[in-house]
């Protein structure tokens, strides 16, 4: 019975610690033959990104996919700044379901904090610009013509609120206002500040689970297997004292991790569209 418990505890502990990690972008399949050759999965509310990138002809096919919302009462976006990081000056996509159940994608330019989000051409070309549900996803799709020799460019990516139809502003708090990087379509790399936050609590999370579970838990087992050699009860106390610790930092690492999932750590300073 205290081994079945053991066991319990321990598979529960070591969930927490791999519960933020999402099913991989590269693992999705697009419905009516949709493929993408890059994607990658956004470091905060639950977006990945997909793409094409034609060098011959400088376009980029793109799609946003946001999953785990309830799309009839939030929109989504996606924008690429050419100038500068952050909102004002970005050149938007936006997406929503209207209360008919209709979708409406359209593009928007970013030029003050106080945007309507209201429709209007971009900076440089766009064409099909759409949006669709599948199942709890909203996806948003388009086709971008980048500036000659650019291949990186500053992305953000953003969600809010929905009343009658009309996008109102999203959270000033939390993961909305760290949503932004760089991104380099040939490479497929994305590039954040590694200052932020949110990046430093990844690593602390990293360091506690890999400490706890990787390291002093196995010592705790070598010890109760090998050191009974020891006088005494030192063997004894040497693996309760290795085992505790590893329950309890194992867990304080698989707490960070469901906070980081949930968007509860980590807000990095900065503006969002």
């Amino acid at each position: 019975m205290a081994s079945k418990s053991f066991s319990f505890a321990f598979l529960l502990l070591f969930f927490l610690c791999t519960f933020a990690a999402a099913e991989p972008c590269d693992n999705h399949r697009f419905r009516g033959g949709k493929t993408f050759a890059s994607c990658i999965d956004l470091p905060s509310l639950n977006c990945s990104l997909h793409w094409n990138f034609h060098s011959l002809t400088q376009t980029v096919d793109v799609a946003l996919r946001r999953n785990r919302v309830d799309q009839k009462t939030r929109w989504m976006s996606w924008a690429i700044n050419p100038h500068s990081k952050g909102m004002v000056g970005s050149q938007a996509l936006f997406a929503f379901q209207k209360d008919d159940g209709t979708m409406v994608a359209y593009t928007s330019p970013i030029t003050s904090y106080a945007t309507q989000l209201q429709k209007g051409d971009l900076s440089f070309p766009v064409n099909g610009v759409s949006s669709i549900l599948e199942g709890n996803e909203m996806i948003m799709f388009a086709t971008l013509a980048l500036p000659a020799n650019t291949t990186t460019v500053n992305h953000l990516w953003q969600e809010g609120p929905l009343v009658g139809n009309v996008p109102r502003m999203h959270p000033l708090s939390g993961p909305n206002m760290g949503s932004m990087g760089t991104l380099d379509f040939l490479a497929g790399k994305l590039v954040v500040d590694k200052t932020s936050s949110r990046n430093q609590w990844k690593i602390v999370h990293g360091i506690l689970c890999t400490l706890g579970w990787g390291f002093l838990m196995p010592v705790g087992a070598l010890i109760a297997r090998h050191g009974k050699q020891w006088p005494g009860t030192a063997w004894f106390r040497a693996h309760v004292f290795s085992q505790c610790s590893a329950y309890l930092i194992g867990l304080a690492g698989g707490i960070i991790g469901v906070l980081l999932w949930l968007g509860a750590l980590g807000a990095r300073i900065g503006g969002g569209i």
